[in-house]
């Protein structure tokens, strides 16, 4: 092959593209011949600048890194001598680990109070046991573990949950089959667009230009990619697809921060090396989420390098993910800081090195007036899990009439009861009684005599009749006539809400839904189908209007979104709204 310093260096041939220069002088420089066709000169231009960027990447990570791999122990705080702090996730060499437990009860407790890889290792380990014979296992924990697993929406065990559900009959377990056949039609769609974009038959990047809920279902799945799909995803990430902007390069980081990949781990760890504060900060968050050896090494490197509190916090929490608490101190001096951010950053850090210790610290923020600090509290002091924290948080709940501060604070308690069930504690039905029934009051609405409620219940028959028979306007009609003859029922205008969004209006189904919670919020919150389907329309309508360059009116409805209880809508849905309200925010 030709010297490729003959010409304009290939790394820019490949930015610019093969219509901007020579492209008889490149085909030379890659030794193919001059009357070559330009798709063949772009694959092999490809070829030869990733081959020299990887040398260049793993040159210098043999120049930085300590190449030995690390030793990830699964507990991050060393002092902690309880069951739960010594229990090992399966790669231990000795010491009880989580997949040698049998009982339900305790895998359950430490589903809700344990370490991350401890968690997944709990929904890995119940799986097997519902799909064994139940030999010997208790029908009430069985049925427990099943219902648990149905309705656990854990973003961080997006993955593991959705491959038990898989298994499960009845509907949930189609419902999770056919979202899988969804995502395996997203990706092979997919794989045929970047190969297209590859052999520059496209313009735009393929992954960019897919909408929020779609983007997040396969960045939650990025392990069930195919290698070409990953490749792609990395080269987006270290910026040498030649189109994706530095802003589209943040989003896709941060999208890919549950992703858990090791195909990942070589470009994340390019971007964690550079200056850029942002990416640096969302490549560090992804890279504590990937059980990798090649991950420890890089973000001791980028710890002790790293002067900024903002940056140092959020490097310190994902050293805890990986293992390594040499962070935590940090982390607790970091939460006195003056800048929300960075409170924000501590609150994430200790949540994976924080010790019982921290509670009071932490439950101190509660009181800070900031709805965003006050969340991550709750979130720190469920994973702290100490008993103290009881009476904050049933303030705070009393309080509050948010009902998504009410879901954290539901969640925060559990989870401190299932860390007292396992340090062997009783748990004290007085200290962890929320009143859950209290819930979201729908307005005191005078109920409609009875033959209102039976012309009402009339006309909403004859809509759902037309809507069969595709007669949508008399539908609409129909079921606003059954609204308003019995204003204290919600089911006509969820019906009216469903049809708009089947159509894609999502205006107008907002609207709809809104109507709804005031009259029954229960209804929205506690309803999948019905939550679903109004939380993609806040997404999809957020992006309408930021698209229009009305980027608060996006970033309101995001807000409005994210003040309901999401726990019963997608893991990757809930997790998108909250991503795109980050990045706006910021």
């Amino acid at each position: 092959m030709n010297d490729a310093r003959e010409g304009p260096p290939l790394i820019e041939t490949l930015r610019d593209g093969l219509g901007v220069g020579d492209t008889a002088q490149t085909a030379r420089a890659l030794g193919l011949a001059l009357e070559s066709q330009p798709q063949a000169v772009a694959r092999a231009l490809v070829a030869v600048v990733a081959t020299q960027e990887i040398a260049r990447v793993e040159l210098r990570a043999e120049r930085r890194l300590d190449p030995r791999p690390s030793v990830q122990p699964s507990l991050v705080t060393g002092a902690d001598s309880s069951f739960l702090g010594q229990l090992g996730t399966g790669g231990d060499s000795s010491g009880l680990v989580v997949s040698a437990l049998d009982d339900v009860r305790t895998l359950l407790a430490v589903l809700r109070a344990g370490k991350l890889r401890q968690r997944r290792a709990a929904v890995r380990r119940l799986g097997e046991i519902l799909g064994k014979s139940h030999r010997g296992v208790p029908s009430e924990d069985l049925r427990r573990a099943t219902e648990v697993l149905t309705h656990l929406r854990d973003v961080e065990l997006a993955r593991e949950l959705s491959d038990v559900r898989a298994h499960l009959p009845g509907v949930e377990g189609r419902e999770v089959r056919a979202e899988r056949d969804q995502f395996l039609r997203l990706s092979r769609d997919l794989e045929r667009r970047v190969a297209a974009f590859w052999d520059a038959e496209l313009a735009d990047e393929p992954i960019a230009a897919l909408p929020g809920d779609q983007r997040a279902m396969l960045m939650l799945r990025v392990v069930e990619l195919s290698d070409t799909l990953a490749f792609h995803l990395g080269a987006i990430v270290e910026g040498i697809d030649g189109v994706s902007s530095r802003d589209a390069r943040l989003s896709l980081v941060t999208s890919l921060r549950h992703a858990g990949d090791g195909r990942l781990v070589p470009a994340l760890r390019v971007v964690l090396e550079r200056e850029d504060p942002d990416l640096r900060i969302a490549a560090a968050r992804a890279l504590g989420r990937i059980d990798d050896p090649r991950v420890h090494p890089a973000l001791v490197s980028a710890y002790d390098r790293s002067v900024v509190d903002l940056q140092r916090t959020v490097i310190a929490g994902a050293l805890g993910l990986a293992g390594d608490a040499r962070g935590a101190e940090y982390a607790r001096h970091a939460l006195e800081s003056e800048d929300g951010e960075v409170r924000v950053s501590a609150l994430e850090a200790l949540e994976a090195v924080g010790g019982t210790e921290d509670w009071e610290a932490v439950a101190r923020l509660l009181e800070v007036g900031d709805p965003r600090t006050c969340v991550h509290a709750v979130r720190a002091l469920a994973r702290l899990g100490d008993a103290r924290a009881l009476g904050p948080l049933r303030q705070l709940r009393e309080k509050t009439g948010v009902s998504a501060m009410w879901a954290e604070v539901e969640d925060a308690v559990a989870a401190i009861a299932a860390r007292l069930e396992l340090r062997g504690e009783e748990v004290d039905a007085e200290s962890t009684a929320l009143r859950i029934s209290d819930g979201v009051e729908a307005l005191a609405v005078r109920q409609a005599p009875a033959a209102a409620r039976l012309w009402s219940y009339k006309d909403y028959l004859f809509g759902q009749l037309w809507l069969a028979l595709g007669g949508h306007d008399r539908a609409v009609a129909r079921f606003e006539r059954a609204a308003a003859r019995r204003p204290d029922w919600g089911a006509p205008l969820v019906a009216i809400g469903m049809l708009h969004a089947r159509h894609n209006r999502y205006s107008k189904a907002l609207a709809s839904f809104r109507q709804v919670a005031e009259v029954d919020r229960r209804l929205v919150e506690r309803h999948p189908i019905v939550l679903r389907t109004l939380l993609r329309c806040f997404l999809r309508r957020a992006e309408e209007v930021e698209r229009d360059g009305r980027g608060d009116i996006a970033r309101g409805l995001l807000e409005e979104a994210l003040s309901m209880d999401l726990r019963r809508a997608p893991s990757a849905l809930a997790f998108e709204v909250r991503r795109r309200h980050e990045g706006m925010r910021v």
